[in-house]
């Protein structure tokens, strides 16, 4: 199958009980808990905030990649810009 995959960022929200202690809940991201170990009622995709990343912003790793066969034939990395370059010159 031929196919193209591109990295997006996008914006989530936790829904909390009334009495949630919100100060726990800071504590423990301060402690290094991620979103995804907080205890929430309900998570909820904000699909209204996607936003295409560029490979600035992912630390010159790829943000697109196009495959044939399952097999990756291009992407935009900074590695592959330079390799393709390089060939070229």
């Amino acid at each position: 199958m031929k196919h193209l995959d591109f990295k997006i960022t996008t914006w989530k929200r936790l829904y909390f009980k009334d009495d949630q202690d919100l100060e726990k809940t800071i504590s423990d991201l301060y402690k290094g808990f991620t979103p995804y170990e907080i205890e929430s009622e309900e998570c909820e995709d904000l699909c209204d905030t996607e936003e295409f990343i560029g490979v600035n912003e992912n630390d010159g790793s790829s943000t697109i990649e196009i495959y044939d066969n399952n097999k990756l034939i291009w992407d935009n990395s900074y590695t592959s810009e330079v390799n393709r370059k390089l060939k070229n010159d």
